[in-house]
C-alpha cells in the first residue's frame, strides 16, 4: 500500500491567542516559531522543517531549518527562533518537507502573519 507524502506527517500550527493567525510582538523581540509534527506511519520518516520569514514586499527576511527523523507515531514540536529589526507586517511560512532539496512536501505549509509594532 502506498500512503501519500501528505499523510506520513501531520503539521498543526501551535495556538498562541485568538485564532486569527496574526500575531503581535515588538522590534528586536525574540518570537520562536512553532508548529506540532506527528508522525502517522509505522516507519520512520525523515523531515526538514523550514521556516521563512517574508517582509510586507514578499522578499524573505529571514530562512531557517532543521532536520531530523521521527520515530513511527512520535510527535515533536520544533522551533526557530527570528527577531525582528524593523516594524511592519510579515507573513511566516513554516513547511515540513522530506528533505531539504527538491522532494515535495508532507504537509500543507502554515501560513501567518506577524504585526511587528
Amino acid at each position: 500500500m502506498t500512503v501519500s507524502p501528505l499523510n506520513l506527517v501531520y503539521a498543526e500550527q501551535q495556538s498562541y491567542g485568538p485564532s486569527t493567525k496574526i500575531w503581535n510582538t515588538n522590534v528586536n523581540k525574540q518570537i520562536q516559531l512553532v508548529a506540532d509534527i506527528t508522525n502517522n506511519q509505522d516507519v520512520k520518516q525523515p523531515f526538514a522543517y523550514i521556516v521563512q520569514v517574508l517582509g510586507s514586499d514578499g522578499k524573505v527576511v529571514m530562512l531557517n531549518w532543521m532536520t531530523g527523523t521521527l520515530q513511527p507515531h512520535q510527535s515533536m514540536s520544533p522551533a526557530q527562533s527570528w527577531t525582528p529589526t524593523r516594524h511592519g507586517t510579515y507573513t511566516a511560512q513554516i513547511f515540513d518537507w522530506p528533505c531539504l532539496v527538491a522532494c515535495g512536501t508532507l504537509s500543507e505549509p502554515l501560513t501567518m502573519n506577524i504585526v511587528v509594532t
